[in-house]
C-alpha cells in the first residue's frame, strides 16, 4: 500500500508540475523578430518596402494589448481613391479595437492611372476588376503578395492569434476581398467582410477548395450598385424580389457558387432599417456561410452610425460574426 500511496502522490506532484509549467506560458511575454516594427499605443503610421514596392499602412494599437496573450487580428481596405488614414477615422474599426482589444490595421493601395480621370491617379487594389478602370497598359501589382506580407509583419511585430485574422473591404476594397481574398488567401483569414457592393460576375476556383465565410452590406440607394446593374432602380430590399432579379441573382449566384452553397436563404428583416438574408447551406460541410445584408436607403458607404438615417454601424455587426470562424 505504501508503494502504491507512494505512486500516487509522484503522479499528483508531476500533474501539478505539468499543469504549472502549462500555464506559466501564458504569462511568457511575446518575443517580437528583429525587424519588428516599433509602436505605441494608439496610432501608428508606417511606410516600408513589401513586395518589392514602398507601402504605407496605419495600424492600431488598443491600450488593453497584452503581450502575454493572443489577440486577432483584423484588416479594412478603403476604397478607390481613399486610404488607410481615412477609413483609421471614419470606418468604426478603431473604436471597436478599443473596446474590445484586438489589433486593426488600415493599409494603403497603390496608385494607378485612372480611365475615367483621364489618366488621374487615385489609389486602388488589383481586384479582378481594375483592368477595366485604369488606362489601358498600365502595370497592375499583385496586392496579394502585400496582404501576405502585411499579415507576416504584423505576426513579427505583436502576439496575434493566427487562426483569427479578418479582413473587410470598402467598394473596390470590397472587390478585392471577393474576388482575390475569399479565393487566394483562406489560409491566412478565418472569415470576410465587405461594404459598398456585392456579389461576383462568375463562379472562382477556391485555394485548395477551402471556403472562407463572408457577410456583405450593400444599400438600396448606392449608385455604384445601381450603375452598374444598368437600370435606375433602388436594389431590392426583399429577398424574394432580389434573388428574382436576374441581374443581382447572378452577381449572388457568383458568390454562392465560389463559396460552395446553396441558393436557399432565411430572411430577417429589421423594417425599415435592414434585411438580413442568409445562406448557410454548406455543401462542403466546412461551417461556412455567406451573409448578405441590404441596408434600406444607404447609400455607398461603409455604414457608421454617421452616414445612414438608420445608424447601422457596419462594425457593430462584422465583428461578433468574425468571432464565430477560426481557421482550422
Amino acid at each position: 500500500m505504501n508503494f502504491f500511496k507512494s505512486m500516487l502522490f509522484i503522479g499528483i506532484i508531476f500533474l501539478m508540475v505539468s499543469c504549472s509549467k502549462e500555464e506559466n506560458t501564458t504569462n511568457v511575454p511575446f518575443v517580437p523578430s528583429q525587424n519588428a516594427l516599433k509602436w505605441e499605443v494608439g496610432y501608428n503610421t508606417f511606410d516600408q518596402e513589401m513586395g518589392g514596392h514602398l507601402r504605407n499602412f496605419v495600424i492600431h494599437i488598443p491600450s488593453k494589448y497584452d503581450a502575454t496573450k493572443a489577440v486577432p487580428l483584423v484588416l479594412m481596405l478603403h476604397g478607390s481613391s481613399g486610404d488607410g488614414d481615412r477609413f483609421y477615422n471614419i470606418s468604426g474599426w478603431t473604436e471597436k479595437a478599443d473596446q474590445e482589444g484586438f489589433i486593426v490595421v488600415f493599409p494603403t493601395g497603390l496608385e494607378y492611372p485612372i480611365a475615367e480621370n483621364n489618366g488621374k491617379p487615385g489609389t486602388k487594389w488589383s481586384s479582378d476588376g481594375l483592368i477595366n478602370d485604369i488606362v489601358p497598359g498600365t502595370v497592375i501589382i499583385d496586392d496579394v503578395v502585400f496582404i501576405r506580407a502585411l499579415v507576416e509583419k504584423c505576426k513579427e511585430s505583436f502576439f496575434i492569434n493566427a487562426k483569427r485574422v479578418y479582413i473587410s473591404g470598402f467598394s473596390n476594397g470590397g472587390a478585392f476581398v471577393r474576388s482575390r481574398i475569399i479565393t487566394e488567401m483562406n489560409d491566412v483569414f478565418a472569415a470576410a467582410s465587405t461594404g459598398g457592393g456585392f456579389g461576383l460576375p462568375a463562379k472562382k476556383s477556391v485555394k485548395d477548395n477551402v471556403f472562407m465565410p463572408l457577410y456583405s452590406i450593400a444599400g438600396t440607394k448606392d449608385n455604384k450598385i445601381i450603375d452598374a446593374s444598368g437600370t435606375n432602380d433602388d436594389v431590392p430590399f426583399e429577398a424574394e424580389v432580389l434573388m428574382s432579379d436576374p441581374i443581382f441573382r447572378k452577381q449572388i449566384d457568383g458568390v454562392l457558387q465560389t463559396l460552395n452553397l446553396g441558393n436557399e436563404y432565411k430572411e430577417e428583416r429589421v423594417n425599415p432599417k435592414y434585411n438580413i438574408i442568409t445562406f448557410d447551406n454548406d455543401l462542403s460541410k466546412q461551417g461556412n456561410e455567406h451573409i448578405l445584408m441590404i441596408v434600406n436607403a444607404l447609400e455607398h458607404n461603409y455604414p457608421t452610425t454617421k452616414n445612414n438615417k438608420h445608424e447601422v454601424n457596419a462594425v457593430d455587426h462584422f465583428w461578433p460574426w468574425f468571432q464565430k470562424f477560426s481557421l482550422k
